[in-house]
């Protein structure tokens, strides 16, 4: 029975498996950490209002920055803007921890903590986007779903004639 995605890209490629290995255990942990923090500030408060704020802070630098991401990896090079979101994800991490160790009591440290940790996802989400064509070959890349037509432009036998064909003159 064939898969409905292509995972050749996977197979074959070392370096593109593992950016899209790592960056997907990132997601998995960015969705883990928020839901934890959730319980965290339901635990603190009591207070349904207060686990839904949990979700404003972390939509809102989603919403605001990953404009701005893009202008970033447009701009400046797209690994060391990815390097750069990901430490920021990784110091977002670890202060989620001490403070978890210290017992904070506080659920403002939390919504802190969670748009922290979601501008980096947002600014990383881009430059992640515009590293995959860069591994992948361009006869397997616009079968890969996170590169889906991104890569190369559709060839003239997959348009549907909206084009005219040139003439033989």
């Amino acid at each position: 029975m064939p898969f409905l995605v292509d995972l050749t890209p996977l197979r074959v490629n070392a370096p593109y498996r593992r950016l899209w290995t790592g960056f997907t255990l990132s997601g998995i942990g960015t969705q883990l950490a928020t839901t934890a923090i959730g319980l965290q500030v339901y635990e603190m408060t009591g207070s349904s209002f207060s686990v839904g704020l949990v979700g404003v802070f972390a939509l809102v630098p989603i919403v605001l920055l990953r404009l701005y991401g893009g202008a970033l990896v447009d701009f400046h090079d797209r690994g060391t803007v990815a390097l750069l979101a990901g430490a920021v994800l990784w110091a977002a991490a670890i202060l989620n921890t001490v403070q978890a160790w210290a017992g904070n009591t506080s659920p403002s440290v939390l919504y802190a903590l969670v748009a922290l940790h979601n501008a980096g996802f947002a600014v990383v989400s881009p430059a992640r986007s515009s590293i995959y064509p860069r591994l992948l070959e361009p006869t397997s890349a616009p079968w890969s779903w996170p590169t889906r037509g991104r890569c190369s432009p559709p060839s003239r036998s997959s348009r549907s004639g909206a084009e005219p064909q040139p003439s033989g003159s």
